[in-house]
């Protein structure tokens, strides 16, 4: 079935909307919201290894509401740089910038100011100081647009190797199965007559 926006969506409202959500996600991760959150979520059904989230800051984890784990492609090199867009509250973040060491970077983009200002939070609790979080509008239609937009004021986005851009992009591109992966997660939690919220815990 072929899928497309509606002529009239309001775009604007559509990304006030987001970031209003995300920024209650970020003050009050255990809120009522439509999708999962936090560690225990991440670990049962996203893989993440529990004694690696065990390590970041509570803040962080507990604001964590992906679609993927990009960290089960395999490990990052020593020195690499990393871009993550849709950052969050910061844990693939953090444990990108763990990954890469200090002589990597690990750069996290994100719309919702709430959201950044808790994932730098979070990499100063952690000790983390090859991190820069930056804030987007998210309006931007290419990467050269978004470079110019999303700069610190001193430093360009750096340009990605093969490798690396493949990184944050695997993660996107698995929004379509985790959204399948998600829904199989609520029948279940219908089925047990327990919400999804409840089976994360």
């Amino acid at each position: 079935m072929a899928i497309s926006c509606p002529v009239d969506l309001d775009t604007r409202r559509l990304r006030d909307e987001i970031r209003s959500i995300y920024a209650r996600v970020a003050v009050e991760p255990a809120g009522d919201f439509h999708f999962h959150r936090g560690p225990d979520y991440a670990a049962e059904f996203l893989h993440y290894d529990r004694a690696l989230l065990a390590q970041l800051p509570d803040e962080s984890t507990a604001s964590f509401a992906g679609v993927a784990n990009p960290h089960r492609m395999g490990p990052l090199g020593e020195g690499t740089t990393v871009v993550d867009i849709g950052c969050g509250a910061g844990m693939d973040l953090m444990l990108a910038a763990r990954s890469v060491g200090r002589r990597g970077r690990a750069i996290g983009v994100d719309m919702t100011e709430a959201m950044a200002d808790k994932a730098r939070a979070s990499a100063r609790a952690a000790g983390l100081d090859n991190i820069e979080v930056r804030l987007s509008s998210s309006r931007t239609s290419s990467r050269r647009e978004f470079a110019r937009t999303s700069i610190s004021g001193r430093v360009e986005l750096p340009a990605l190797s093969r490798r690396e851009s493949s990184w944050q992009c695997s993660a996107r591109s698995a929004f379509a199965a985790s959204r399948s992966a998600s829904g199989s997660i609520r029948s279940a939690a219908r089925a047990r007559n327990a919400s999804p919220a409840s089976m994360a815990s």
